[in-house]
């Protein structure tokens, strides 16, 4: 590991031991906030966390990171997997995962530029292990897809299948900036991912919104389920935040 990220790392473990209080690794602050793990990508810091409000109900999950990640992550591909810190039986996801795509993905001409994808998997480390890449035998069951979702076919390793909101700007012939992802795997919901270029947070001043569009039922009833995901860019932090929030029990 370079020294660079070593002093980043030393830094976050001298800020969060407070009073004896080790933080990270599903620790828990005064804020209503609890911290899950957290990674390092250049000179930036990647952290999970899930949030409750002042009843304690699950307010949000999300991960925040820090800005320098945009100017000095690597060239290639790099993935940071963190764990959730699980705080309440009543959510649905249990791990997170980091994607920086310095040249993006297919399909080509839509997803091909440099971008972040955020998974909020609500399956196990095991489960995504077990995901066989190609066409997906298992049909999903239409009351767990929202309307206006279309599939993708083949499933991708340690993810599923991932289902695209029809409507979405780039599937009409609009440039990707941001958008929803869906993901399923042997008729199982898998994860809920937002994926958002380095253009769109370099250009984002203060808070972007966007609803999640809601299928009919959800495989786990009474989970809290996020009807909105949250972008966020903290000039004063020099931090980004991509959270799922607007919890609703169903």
């Amino acid at each position: 590991m370079q020294t660079q990220q070593l002093l980043i790392i030393g830094a976050i473990a001298l800020a969060v031991v407070i009073g004896g209080i080790f933080l990270f690794n599903s620790g828990s602050t005064s804020s209503g906030v609890a911290e899950g793990d957290f990674g390092v990508i250049g000179e930036g810091v990647v952290r999970a966390w899930e949030s409750w409000g002042p009843n304690g109900e699950l307010e949000a999950v999300g991960i925040t990171f820090d800005e320098e990640i945009l100017y000095t992550a690597p060239g290639e591909i790099e993935i940071i997997e963190m764990a959730l810190p699980r705080k309440f039986l009543s959510s649905p996801f249990r791990h997170a995962m980091f994607d920086w795509n310095p040249h993006g993905h297919e399909p080509p001409g839509v997803y091909d530029v440099p971008h972040f994808d955020f998974h909020f998997y609500m399956i196990s480390q095991e489960e995504k292990a077990s995901v066989v890449p190609g066409p997906d035998p298992v049909e999903v069951d239409p009351a767990y897809v929202p309307d206006n979702y279309i599939n993708t076919v083949d499933a991708v390793p340690d993810m599923g299948v991932h289902w695209i909101d029809a409507f979405s700007p780039e599937m009409n012939g609009q440039p990707f900036d941001e958008t929803f992802i869906l993901g399923y795997y042997r008729g199982k919901m898998t994860f809920y991912e937002p994926m958002i270029t380095v253009d769109f947070l370099q250009n984002l001043d203060g808070v972007y919104t966007s609803e999640i569009r809601q299928a009919a039922d959800v495989q786990r009833h009474g989970m809290y389920y996020p009807t909105q995901y949250r972008i966020e860019y903290n000039a004063r932090e020099g931090q980004y935040t991509v959270a799922l929030e607007g919890m609703s029990k169903r």
